[in-house]
């Protein structure tokens, strides 16, 4: 961890206070000083069309909330965190953005893509300074919240500590830091600034399980997670020992026909995390534009949303299109594709193998024209061809994803990310057993 520097001064709290705009996901805007940071704008849809934010706001309206910013920090290049269509049409290109000194500089070159000219690059856990703001980055520390071993390098995710006005604020966005990443992250916060004011957390699952495994109790499987995700939340709380709270990230809708797997996803309600924090920390729901500020400990609306019930935001897109099903693979005969996806898989054997990177199941895909689910969140679709990993197999361990053909095509020439385009697949996993390599060494199945 990074020393305290000689020149960082702790300022006398300003009357007003740090204040905290929670839009939805991780999309906050943080003002400390007369500074003030925009986090993760993201609206609209993502991952192919397959996450839609909730709640949904007025474009103009959000604009010139978000043109308002000094800054802006983006924790990630995953596109419900970074999405280059805001940030052009709310006029951010001109501001400096803020990002972790990542050894893969792909977030870098899609910022300076949008024609950004300033981008501060900040490495780990050192304290920098930015007009009236003090902040440090967290990150990544492993790759999963189950701290499950993983042989993929995981430098992906990163959180953000803030300090203004004599307060600290924690925002860990999707970063899957472990109990004892938290005790760390804890004693550095305690070092560096003292108490911690505030801590935003993501708890649940903010990914595909269980809502898209077709091969397992989803109603147990949801409850399972739940319990998990309170009993882990229940222990971050006491390690960070934080004055105040808010929830956070993982805040969707699934448009489309994959609109009924929305029942399972698996994130508890506010009501749920109020209690299980019984009374360690003041909590606040923030979600839809309202503002916390932090010294007078009150709530104010910042911005309305124009839908607020999350159940009729699903039925509106129920009938949304996906960004792949306008995607032309006519082109390409069923012996192309059986060539395309020779030339990916020697690809990916030979990056395995250069990486020392082992996988626990054998895989398939199994693909399809339009894939659809019924009301029961059962495939309703015909299968139209298939493909299988031929040396990579672990006898009595599988993994089978469901796609469309189209999708897979996207992913085997690069036009698509594997990590995003699964957000519209469905998982067959026998057993039900997480393995987190898997998933991750898809990124090497290109041609």
């Amino acid at each position: 961890m990074a020393e305290r520097p000689l020149d960082l001064v702790v300022r006398d709290r300003a009357q007003t206070g740090m204040k905290i705009t929670h839009l939805n996901n991780s999309f906050l805007m943080i003002e400390g000083g007369g500074t003030k940071l925009l986090c993760d704008p993201w609206a609209g849809t993502a991952n192919e069309g397959g996450w839609r934010s909730f709640p949904e706001f007025d474009p103009e309206v959000l604009y010139a909330f978000m043109v308002d910013c000094d800054a802006v920090y983006i924790s990630h290049l995953h596109a419900d965190h970074f999405d280059p269509a805001l940030l052009r049409a709310a006029g951010l290109v001109d501001k400096p953005f803020i990002i972790k000194d990542f050894q893969n500089k792909t977030l870098l070159k899609r910022i300076k893509a949008l024609g950004v000219e300033t981008v501060i690059e900040v490495p780990a856990l050192h304290v920098t300074i930015f007009k009236n703001l003090q902040f440090a980055i967290v990150p990544q520390m492993t790759s999963n919240n189950a701290a499950l071993d993983d042989e993929i390098d995981y430098d992906l995710d990163t959180s953000i500590i803030v300090h203004a006005d004599g307060q600290t604020f924690f925002n860990q966005v999707d970063n899957p830091l472990s109990l004892a990443n938290y005790t760390a992250v804890k004693a550095f916060i305690t070092a560096t600034f003292g108490d911690l004011d505030c801590v935003c957390l993501a708890t649940g699952a903010a990914s595909p399980y269980p809502q898209s495994f077709i091969a397992c109790d989803r109603d147990a499987e949801q409850a399972a997670v739940i319990t998990r995700s309170l009993d882990k939340f229940s222990a971050i709380i006491d390690i960070l020992q934080p004055r105040t709270y808010f929830p956070a990230g993982g805040t969707y809708i699934i448009p489309g026909r994959f609109a009924p797997l929305n029942r399972w996803i698996a994130q508890p309600d506010f009501a749920t995390l109020k209690s299980t924090l019984n009374d360690r920390a003041q909590a606040f729901a923030l979600e839809g534009g309202q503002t916390l500020n932090l010294d007078r400990l009150s709530i104010s609306p910042a911005l309305s949303p124009g839908q607020v019930d999350r159940d009729t935001a699903v039925r509106t897109h129920a009938a949304d299109t996906y960004t792949h099903d306008s995607f032309d693979d006519s082109g390409i005969s069923d012996r192309e594709l059986d060539d395309l996806f020779a030339r990916a898989y020697a690809n990916y054997s030979r990056k395995m193998t250069e990486d020392k990177v082992t996988i626990a199941q054998s895989v398939a895909f199994v693909l399809y024209d339009r894939l659809s689910v019924d009301d029961k969140g059962h495939i309703s679709s015909v299968p139209c061809g298939g493909y299988r990993f031929a040396d990579h197999v672990v006898p009595g361990m599988d993994m089978i994803f469901h796609l469309d053909r189209r999708l897979f095509v996207k992913g085997l020439t690069r036009a698509a990310n594997w990590n995003q385009l699964l957000s519209l697949a469905l998982f067959e996993r026998r057993p039900n057993a997480f393995h987190p390599t898997v998933e991750f060494s898809l990124n090497y199945l290109t041609s």
